[in-house]
């Protein structure tokens, strides 16, 4: 297996994943076009979402199937030793949160989604990355 089709952790480490949480392998059923239209074409009425599908372990409860829907979405390029790109297209990071319960997670759980250019994609729990606090915290900046 190419070292494209199967990054290293590092690569998913930098593409924002949490090393202490497991992330899960799978072949996903949606395109590039697919996330644009979740993230630009949503409405509250008409939310679009990605069609999630994972067949887990046996020793998992159940395998996923929701909708993810999508609040993040950007390129990652991904450059050889020498600075040019590994791919003349881009990989993607997506965060999102899922429509109903699954093994994942209850309703308005996140997740990331790394996804490589028409391949392979890995998605992880965001356990606290989404934490809300009732105060912003504002520091004078002035120069």
């Amino acid at each position: 297996m190419s070292k494209k089709s199967n990054p290293s952790d590092d690569m998913l480490v930098q593409a924002g994943f949490n090393p202490n949480e497991v992330a899960y392998m799978f072949t996903p059923q949606f395109t590039r076009d697919d996330i644009v239209a979740a993230l630009f074409e949503s409405t509250y009425s008409d939310p679009r979402t990605l069609d999630l599908r994972l067949k887990l372990p046996a020793s998992m409860a159940a395998d996923v199937s929701t909708g993810v829907l999508v609040e993040k979405f950007k390129p990652i390029f991904i450059y050889e030793a020498d600075g040019r790109p590994c791919t003349d297209r881009p990989d993607w990071y997506i965060e999102g949160r899922l429509r109903t319960r699954t093994t994942l997670g209850a309703p308005r759980t996140y997740v990331r989604i790394f996804m490589l250019d028409k391949s392979d994609a890995w998605v992880q729990r965001i356990s606290t990355a989404h934490t809300r606090r009732r105060e912003i915290l504002i520091e004078e900046a002035y120069a």
